[in-house]
């Protein structure tokens, strides 16, 4: 065929809009604008805008290895009502245990009945099948675990919450203390392998839904009182990587949240790129490494990790009245914050550097700040105090709310749950911590949550995550 001018043209046209089109990223219109990535300190969607996390922490990692709570409540009513606080992001706690199980059970999961039946025994495990069943009439004896998991996800889809993945622990019971078998690599119930595994089945099951968008290594890593094992910054970086690398693989994405040693209060060795062999450390039970002197020395250099490198990366860290440090400045705003700056929050740049914060390279001085050498989001996941009318006097969580708000930082309060359908041998063990009653049919505190937690959303601004 002969070709004009003419008809060349309109070809040409053509052809320009499509390399234009190519060169353009398509905005994602379906909310949550995922897959998430990270750009400096802050934590993306799709379209480039930068996403702020507040939300609170919904155990499922008890003995039943159920979400908490929907023998009360429906799982709509549940999530309405951390809808009505503000929350868009949802800590979900699992066990390891969990996906064992599966694999014990030649690839088929367990039903809600038949685990809760095993934790709980005859009696109460039909007490409580039934409870469910009346408040959530779709949960039937022959549900699953991980269908339930996704009513819940998809519940909290519509009402605009990301569900984040939180391996909490190995065997499912309540988390965490030194001789429970759980704390560190290759403990009495931590095998490795199977952590990995666990990691892997989860990360694919997360495909399903498009609200989880991340997903954690492990929940605060602390030194075992049950096995001697090289509890050190050495030992956690080859695990912690790898752990990494193998989610990555497997569900590239995902970001993948690393929690740091000592109930995850100190990530200090990552954030300044510190000789893992010698780096200093929050508290004083570490392991040394034999003739650390004469060895050369190591970094956590997760700028050339696979999962680094694809912008993957954030880290999240724990800060309680009981933990290390924090307990000797309870009443002392500044080194509060400063302890947040040194054991991590470094990560998210100078702006972020509290005015408290002297020139002291005494990593013991509470009011040293040494600068990080890596710049990353960093989230507070795990935080809280008994939900009462004084919440909002306390000391800590009044730093802790002003730390955050200023530096625009992610969060997740511990916890959502009013009670335990079991929780150290003790059925239906209420919690004074939790946003709920007991009975799940309200708030503990209207006066906290009406004026602490709602104002403190609206003072972090827009999220991005509205729909």
């Amino acid at each position: 065929m002969k070709l004009n001018l003419l008809t060349l043209l309109p070809l040409a046209a053509a052809a320009m809009q499509t390399v234009k089109a190519a060169a353009t990223p398509l905005r994602r219109d379906d909310w949550p604008h995922g897959p998430f990535h990270t750009e400096g300190n802050q934590i993306k969607n799709a379209n480039g805008e930068p996403v702020i996390l507040v939300g609170t922490n919904w155990p499922g990692s008890g003995e039943t290895m159920i979400p908490e709570g929907i023998e009360f409540r429906s799982i709509a009513d549940i999530v309405s009502m951390m809808k009505y606080v503000g929350y868009n992001f949802v800590r979900h706690t699992y066990p390891i245990q969990m996906v064992d199980q599966i694999y014990e059970n030649n690839g088929t999961d367990i039903t809600v009945q038949s685990a809760l039946l095993y934790a709980l025994g005859e009696d109460n495990g039909t007490r409580i099948m039934e409870m469910i069943n009346k408040n959530n009439p779709q949960i039937t004896n022959s549900t699953t675990r991980f269908e339930v998991l996704s009513m819940i996800a998809e519940e909290e889809k519509k009402q605009g919450m990301l569900m984040h993945l939180d391996n909490h622990i190995s065997r499912a019971i309540w988390c965490c203390s030194h001789d429970d078998g759980n704390a560190w690599f290759d403990d009495v119930d931590f095998n490795v392998e199977n952590w990995h595994r666990g990691h892997s089945y989860m990360a694919n099951w997360a495909k399903k839904h498009s609200n989880i968008v991340s997903m954690s290594l492990r929940n605060e890593l602390r030194k075992s009182a049950l096995r001697p094992l090289d509890y050190n910054w050495q030992t956690w970086w080859g695990n912690v990587s790898a752990a990494a690398e193998n989610i990555h693989a497997t569900n590239p994405d995902l970001l993948i949240t690393i929690s740091g040693l000592d109930y995850d209060i100190d990530l200090s060795a990552l954030t300044t790129q510190a000789n893992l062999l010698d780096a200093p450390y929050v508290n004083t039970d570490m392991d040394k490494i034999a003739n650390a002197e004469s060895m050369p020395p190591q970094y956590a250099d997760i700028a050339n990790t696979k999962f680094g490198k694809a912008n993957k990366a954030v880290l999240e860290l724990h800060a309680y009245k009981m933990s290390t440090y924090y307990q000797d400045h309870l009443e002392d705003c500044d080194a509060i914050q400063t302890g947040l700056y040194r054991f991590g929050f470094n990560a998210l740049g100078e702006s972020a550097r509290p005015e408290a914060c002297n020139n002291s390279t005494d990593f013991a001085d509470p009011y040293s700040c040494p600068s990080a050498k890596i710049t990353l989001p960093t989230l507070l996941t795990e935080f809280g105090d008994a939900q009462d009318s004084s919440y909002a006097n306390v000391t800590m969580q009044k730093c802790l709310r002003d730390f955050t708000t200023k530096n625009k930082i992610g969060w997740a309060h511990w916890a959502l749950a009013g009670s335990y359908r079991i929780r150290q041998n003790v059925v239906f063990n209420n919690d004074t911590w939790g946003l709920t009653t007991p009975t799940w049919s309200g708030y503990q505190s209207q006066d906290t949550v009406d004026n602490f937690f709602r104002p403190w959303i609206q003072d972090m601004g827009k999220t991005n995550l509205e729909l």
